[in-house]
């Protein structure tokens, strides 16, 4: 998958170590890390075995995978014409363009 930021903040998290230990935490961190090579690895997400991804919102617009138990991470796709379902829902087995929208703490 290709991944894209929605604020320079969380590239900056994303792509420097100690600002993502200091924001976040070294757990949630190094899951972090983990998680996008997964997600670079990826073709899809039915290729994602770990962190729990499950889709939601209207037209399950929003995928969440966790990172700990008292962090996650919110994407969304990011194409131009995303492709969806024939009932119009996102279609994330065909997504692959994400764009990272935030890191919720609990």
């Amino acid at each position: 998958m290709i991944i894209a930021f929605d604020t320079k903040k969380l590239r900056e998290i994303c792509e420097d170590d100690a600002v993502a230990v200091k924001e976040l935490g070294s757990p949630a961190a190094e899951a972090l890390r983990q998680r996008l090579a997964d997600l670079r690895a990826a073709e899809s997400i039915r290729d994602l075995l770990v962190g729990n991804p499950r889709t939601s919102g209207a037209e399950n617009a929003t995928l969440t995978i966790d990172l700990t138990a008292a962090a996650r991470t919110i994407w969304s796709q990011n194409h131009t014409t995303p492709p969806r379902t024939s009932l119009g829902d996102i279609d994330w087995e065909r997504t692959g363009r994400v764009r990272l929208v935030e890191i919720a703490k609990a």
